[in-house]
């Protein structure tokens, strides 16, 4: 939702979701001093 985020590893994500943003919260360490993520699948 706001910030950046790097994942240091992806196996379950497809190309699509990641470009729809959606992250790997236990792979992704933050690249801007905030980040705010949703957990709710829309």
């Amino acid at each position: 939702m706001e910030g950046e985020v790097e994942m240091t590893a992806n196996y379950a994500l497809t190309k699509e979701e990641v470009k729809n943003g959606f992250i790997l919260t236990c792979q992704a360490v933050p690249k801007t001093k905030k980040v705010v993520i949703d957990f709710d699948i829309k």
